[in-house]
């Protein structure tokens, strides 16, 4: 997993109300289609998603490793707007990807230091 200093750190969510849609979409092969994406905007099972992110120990691994172990499996990526849509150059409030083998990635180091 990825999204910490160098020791060890567990994730801590901040302001979850910011997340107004949760974009998931499955990566298969390297590829992905409009069937394959689901858009989720019932606020509670929004929170309820964040919430089990939090709590999870992380460690920082270096970026080719995280692309080998996306590639090696197929990756469900978990992507949080504060709208209803992901504005294309916004970041995200919140982002992670969680591998088949049960593994979470997440692809910046801070949750709660994000630019809204």
């Amino acid at each position: 997993m990825s999204g910490c200093s160098d020791g060890e750190q567990v994730i801590e969510i901040e302001n979850k109300e910011k997340a107004g849609s949760l974009f998931i979409q499955k990566v298969e092969n390297d590829s992905s289609s409009e069937e394959l994406t689901k858009v989720v905007n019932d606020k509670q099972q929004i929170e309820q998603i964040l919430t089990m992110a939090e709590g999870l120990e992380v460690k920082k691994i270096r970026t080719e490793e995280t692309m080998e172990k996306m590639k090696e499996t197929d990756t469900y990526m978990f992507v949080f707007s504060e709208g209803k849509e992901i504005q294309s150059g916004k970041k995200a409030p919140f982002a992670f990807y969680a591998l088949e083998n049960g593994t979470f990635i997440f692809p910046y180091s801070d949750f709660n230091k994000r630019d809204y």
